[in-house]
């Protein structure tokens, strides 16, 4: 929680953007979608959404 993270998202062309956010939970499993994920605060959008690890890049780490 509280980490710099750059998201890998696609459009609907398939071209791949990037994307700034913040951690804002820790790590969750649903076992309906059997993946982990945490939530993201996108900074471009100002939109909180469910990331999935191999979307995301860490860029600086908090440790608290």
């Amino acid at each position: 929680m509280g980490d710099l993270v750059k998201i890998r998202k696609h459009d609907y062309n398939g071209n791949i953007y990037y994307q700034h956010g913040i951690v804002i939970g820790d790590q969750e499993e649903c076992q309906l979608q059997l993946f982990p994920y945490v939530m993201v605060y996108i900074f471009e959008s100002a939109t909180t959404t469910k990331e999935y690890p191999d979307a995301l890049e860490i860029i600086s780490h908090f440790e608290a």
